[in-house]
């Protein structure tokens, strides 16, 4: 788990919209590299996001994204540096909003252990 997380807030995306591709670079003259993350989120209307400025406010935040896979193993984006939120798009095909996130990241996004994932359940606050 990042250090420093005090909450976490789970919301529904809808999972046929989901894409989080990395790219690894790297700088041939001085030998330093770095991996840019990008995805885009279909996020269903929610108690915390049920409109445009709410879903506008989010673009001030930085982030640590947390994808929970069908196989139960969970993903985090943006451990280091945080991810943020670049566009906000109110979408009535996906019944609330598509985002679009950024990472740039030292080292790929990694799974976490099974002493993560209950730590990151441990933190979940109800986000409704």
């Amino acid at each position: 788990m990042p250090a420093g997380i005090a909450d976490v807030y789970r919301f529904e995306v809808k999972n046929t919209a989901d894409n989080f591709i990395e790219t690894a670079t790297k700088d041939p003259v001085t030998m330093t590299g770095n991996k840019a993350g990008v995805g885009t989120f279909a996020l269903m209307y929610c108690e915390r996001i049920k409109n445009l400025a709410d879903a506008q406010a989010l673009l001030d935040g930085v982030f640590n994204v947390f994808f929970e896979h069908n196989d139960g193993q969970i993903t985090v984006a943006g451990a280091v540096n945080g991810a943020e939120i670049i566009t906000v798009v109110e979408s009535t095909d996906a019944q609330g909003f598509l985002f679009t996130l950024n990472t740039f990241e030292p080292a790929f996004a990694y799974t976490l252990s099974a002493a993560g994932v209950t730590a990151y359940n441990a933190l979940i606050v109800d986000a409704a």
